[in-house]
Order: structure tokens, then sequence, then C-alpha cells
């Protein structure tokens, strides 16, 4: 219906976020919103990663802060347009929803690990500003995030709840480490998510602590934080023993992210699709992984 629309912000060549619209046509519309490019520094650096600062809701009043990066992913969302080729051209996803929005709709926002924290962001930003693009109240805003990280504060998280928390259904794995971030109980518990299958070492410590320091003091907190968790199990096909425990660590933390989930939510389709995102982004790029966070950790130590 809208999209997709893909957001670029200054001096990049990669997409930074793509979002798209679709419908089956009985009044229900989802706004999907894609998760992480691991070739966009925008999205890692500042959107998955710039937690230690964090800034107020701007669309409601005592309604919490969030975080730097997840505020900076919504409002290229706000902004982004489809192409002159692409339905809804030239309309933000706020004008198209003016107009498509004419009789009693369901819009549903989701997405996955980063759009896991930008979905709930987006709902809560259409639900405050809905008399400017929904003047008949017509819509019902409905969210569903998965395996995303905590996009703010427990005051942002209380002030969601009550305004969505019905109206989320949060899917997360147990031992996916993503949606542990960044909130600082939670991260405490990375090390040992694959025990007694990998065995954390110092370098997988380091990246915790690392992980720690930058959320520390801000009361990250999810949204709807009591929604039971899916039960992950740890992949033992994938542990190698002639891999250090970091690398490890990261084949297992990318599989729970990924694939793990096809399996866990009965959608048996995706799993040749995460098969092959697996593929792509373990092997030599795991090996490349590590070697940035060592050097990372190194220069912390340091």
């Amino acid at each position: 219906m809208w999209g997709p629309a893909v957001g670029q912000v200054p001096g990049s060549t990669v997409a930074d976020n793509v979002m798209f619209v679709a419908s089956n046509g009985a009044n229900q519309l989802v706004v999907s919103i894609a998760g992480t490019n691991p070739g966009s520094a925008f999205d890692v650096v500042v959107e998955d990663l710039f937690v230690v600062l964090q800034v107020p809701w701007l669309w409601g009043s005592d309604a919490g802060k969030i975080a730097f990066g997840t505020l900076s992913g919504l409002a290229l969302l706000q902004v982004i347009t489809p192409g002159a080729s692409l339905p809804g051209a030239g309309k933000t996803i706020q004008n198209f929803l003016k107009g498509a929005v004419t009789a009693a709709t369901t819009i549903t926002t989701c997405g996955h690990s980063l759009g896991g924290a930008l979905s709930p962001a987006l709902a809560l930003w259409l639900k405050d500003t809905q008399s400017a693009w929904d003047t008949d109240g017509n819509a019902t805003i409905l969210c569903q995030p998965s395996a995303g990280p905590t996009p703010g504060d427990g005051d942002f998280a209380t002030y969601y709840d009550a305004s969505l928390g019905s109206q989320t259904t949060r899917v997360h794995n147990a031992i996916d480490m993503v949606p542990h971030a960044w909130n600082e109980t939670d991260l405490s518990a990375i090390p040992t998510l694959y025990v007694p299958n990998i065995e954390p070492d110092a370098e997988i410590y380091a990246i915790d602590i690392i992980a720690g320091l930058a959320a520390a003091g801000g009361n990250y907190t999810q949204v709807n934080a009591s929604t039971p968790a899916l039960p992950g199990t740890v992949n033992t096909t994938l542990v190698n023993p002639q891999w250090s425990p970091l690398q490890n660590f990261l084949v297992q933390a990318l599989y729970q992210h990924m694939d793990a989930y096809a399996l866990l939510l009965n959608m048996p389709d995706f799993l040749p699709v995460m098969e092959e995102l697996r593929k792509l982004l373990s092997g030599a790029s795991v090996a490349a992984a590590v070697a940035r966070h060592q050097q990372l950790a190194t220069v912390v130590h340091t």
C-alpha cells in the first residue's frame, strides 16, 4: 500500500532504514520496519549502540526518556517517503495514513531486532499524534515487536504500557541476547545464556561489561516487560570445539536472534531463508566480529 521507503542519513550509500505498509484488504494495515543493516554505520553505531545518552519522549508529558539511537531511527522513519514509482510516492507515513484510514482500521507496527525497538516507538508516536492524521479516531493501533532491545527507560515503559500495553504483543526468545539489552540486570545474564554448552571466557565478560557501562544508570526497561519469553534452547550442532568461546558464543547468538524464531513460532517456510542468512553472517564474518570486539575490549581496558 505504501513503500517500501528507504531512509539514508547524509553521506550514507546504503539503506539505513526501510519501512513499508501492507494490507490484507480488510481494513488491516501492517507497518513493517526493517532490522539492522550490518553494512550501515548509522544502524550499528547510532541506532543500535548509542544508548549512553537518553532524550525525553517529545509527544507526551511525563513520558520518560528513550535512547538517542532509538529517537534517531524514529526521526528518520517519520520523514522518509517512497520513490516516484512506488505506492504512496512522496508521502510520509502520517500523510499516507491520513488518506488511507477512512473507516475502522487496525494498524499494526512490527519489526525484528532494531525493528523491534523502533516499532513500539513508531506505534506510540502514531498514538500520541493520532489527532493530526486520524481526526475521526478510526484507527486502532497495535504493535508486535520481536527480538528488540529496550527503547527507553522505566518511565517510558510505564507510559507506553498505559497507552499501548494491552495492544502490544512482544515476542522474544529467552536466550536471544538482543532483548537482554539494555536493562542492566538482563545484560548481566548474557555471558551465561549458553552454559554449559558454551562457557564464558574473559572476552565474553569484557563485552558484557562494556555494554553495561554504556547502559549504566539509564534504568532501561522493556515495554510489556512481563511478557513470557519463547523457550529457546541451545543449538549444540553449531558449537565447534575448535573455536574460541567468543566465536561459538557469537555464532550461537546469531542463530538465537534469527533462525531460532522460525522454529519457536512454527514458521518452517522461513527456515531456508534463515539458514542462508546465518551462513552469510557466520564464518569469516564471525572471525571479523571477534577481531573487532577484541580490539574494542583492548581500547576500553586501556
